[in-house]
This record gives structure tokens, C-alpha cells and sequence, in this order.
């Protein structure tokens, strides 16, 4: 049974739920969570061991599941922008300042991903950057005639949820989203 939790059941949950005039952003587990630009990660922890759901379900684990924080709640109006992202996306701080593989374009501010409307105006943008961001190169060394495999930036997986308010001709209006993962 240990080895199908170990396997199936630890996981992060990192979300959103809007309700009447409320949202509420949560998790379990690791992860990274932005609200109107202010962006903070979930974890690390000790041991490499984020607060999973499975733990519970554990030998020798805690009695019960670790619950889900709230970890900002307000008021629909007051939301500009929030991304919710698997713990992979608290990498991109590291690596904003490099280059996309084989390209001489730099990764850029995660910020990007709410504040420029590319990626609201076209649904596979964020994926393309995610891809983009993590492509693997094999490369020849040619003095030693042996091919080099470079990795992707991103070493953990990372999927993204972006929420904006809608931008209509300067007004704001409505929302718009976009996931990529």
C-alpha cells in the first residue's frame, strides 16, 4: 500500500475557487502562488517532504491529511491578477536572467505571464513558453566526438494558472485566464 501512495498519492494541489463576490486562493503541499504581483513559494521543506494529502495514508504518518490553507482571501473587485503554479515555477526566478535553449531570447520575469496580453490573446502562448523554457538540446563536442545533452532550465514539472482582470480598450472588464502544464 506504501509503495501506491508513494507512487499515486503525494501530490500539490494549488488553486482558486471564485464565489459570488469572494476568491479565495489555497494549496496543499508545494508550490508557487501570486496575487495583483506580489508572488511567494510554497516550500521548500525539510527532507524534500512538502504537507501532501497521501502522507496521511502513510505507515507512521500523521493521523490525519494535512488540510488546506487559505492563503488569501478577498474581494473579487480587488483582484488585479493571480497565478497559482506546481512547485517548478519557483525555479523561473533562478533562471529569468538565461537564455531559451538554442535561442538568443532570455527567459524573462514570471511576471510576464499576467502582465503581457500576448498570452491571454493566443491559447497555446504560456504552453509554447513552458515548452519553450524546457526543451532539451543534444549538441556535438566535436574535439571529443561525443554529443552533449543540454537539459531543459525547469528541472521540476511545472504547470501555471493565470487569472487577470479582462483589459477592454484600456477598461477592465469581466476576466480572462489561461493554464499551461
Amino acid at each position: 500500500m506504501d509503495a501506491v501512495v508513494r507512487r499515486f498519492f503525494l501530490f500539490t494541489v494549488v488553486g482558486v475557487v471564485i464565489s459570488g463576490e469572494r476568491v479565495r486562493v489555497f494549496a496543499v503541499g508545494d508550490g508557487v502562488v501570486g496575487v495583483n504581483g506580489e508572488v511567494w513559494s510554497l516550500g521548500p521543506f525539510p527532507d524534500n517532504a512538502p504537507p501532501y494529502p497521501g502522507h496521511a495514508l502513510l505507515r507512521g504518518g500523521p493521523a490525519e491529511a494535512p488540510g488546506f490553507e487559505v492563503l488569501r482571501e478577498m474581494a473579487v473587485g480587488e483582484v488585479e491578477s493571480i497565478v497559482v503554479a506546481t512547485d517548478g515555477a519557483s525555479e523561473w526566478g533562478d533562471v529569468q536572467g538565461r537564455f531559451l535553449p538554442g535561442t538568443e531570447e532570455r527567459v524573462g520575469a514570471l511576471a510576464q505571464v499576467w502582465e503581457e496580453d500576448r498570452y491571454f490573446a493566443h491559447p497555446d502562448a504560456l504552453w509554447r513558453k513552458l515548452a519553450r523554457m524546457n526543451r532539451a538540446r543534444v549538441l556535438p563536442a566535436w574535439e571529443s566526438r561525443v554529443l552533449r545533452r543540454e537539459p531543459g532550465l525547469l528541472e521540476d514539472d511545472t504547470t501555471l494558472v493565470v487569472i487577470r482582470k479582462k483589459r477592454c480598450g484600456g477598461e477592465s472588464a469581466g476576466a480572462e485566464y489561461r493554464r499551461a502544464g
